[in-house]
């Protein structure tokens, strides 16, 4: 199901790579995209990162932010959205955007949640992730956001490549704190990691 509908956006994203895209807000002219959360593994990381757009009571116990990803019932929409920033997209073509640079809202705390690799490995066995698995994890260490950037751009003006950079750090509820960093490009529907930094002291 992931992969069919990450197809299809992306399908619409190439589309509306030769039409006019324009600029807009978000939350308040544009909703981003229909997303609550999203997760980053690294093969050569103890840990796994997953930090919400959206608040944490809004988000579906029983929601599969890993296979499913996208809440193409719209239903994400009705939930209060955690960052602010802009967005490149043609309004009249529907997809994710090309183009958008995202912070959390002034005063906002971004909720993050940290597993071991090898709970991670337990949890998506099935295929499946909900928020709530992952807060139960043994090893799960959830913490707050203070500041965060989460920024997609095209390269080179190609919608099917988009670089990524998800830039974070804040406080965790053992009054430890965390930073992490990780860049890297989406080319062909795939993900390509370059860089993957978590530390917590």
């Amino acid at each position: 199901m992931k992969k069919l509908i990450i197809l299809l956006l992306s399908a619409l994203l190439m589309v509306s790579g030769f039409v006019e895209a324009a600029q807009f807000t978000v939350p308040d002219e544009n909703p981003w995209a229909p997303v609550y959360a999203r997760t980053i593994t690294h093969p050569d990381s103890e840990w796994v990162v997953t930090y919400l757009y959206r608040e944490r009571s809004c988000v579906p116990d029983d929601f599969d932010i890993w296979g499913d990803f996208f809440d193409i019932s719209g239903a994400a929409f009705n939930c209060p959205f955690l960052m602010d920033g802009i967005v490149v997209q043609n309004p009249d073509i529907p997809g994710p955007p090309r183009h958008s640079n995202l912070s959390n809202q002034p005063g906002v705390l971004i909720p993050v949640i940290f597993v071991s690799a090898d709970d991670w490995a337990d949890l998506v066995a099935d295929g499946t992730v909900t928020v709530p698995e992952l807060e139960a994890a043994p090893s799960a260490l959830v913490g707050w956001a203070d500041h965060h950037k989460d920024i997609l751009k095209p390269l080179g003006g190609q919608t099917r490549v988009v670089s990524f950079n998800y830039v974070g750090r804040g406080t965790l509820m053992d009054g430890r704190s965390f930073h992490y960093h990780i860049t890297g490009q989406f080319r062909d529907n795939t993900e390509q990691i370059r860089v993957f930094n978590v530390t917590m002291r």
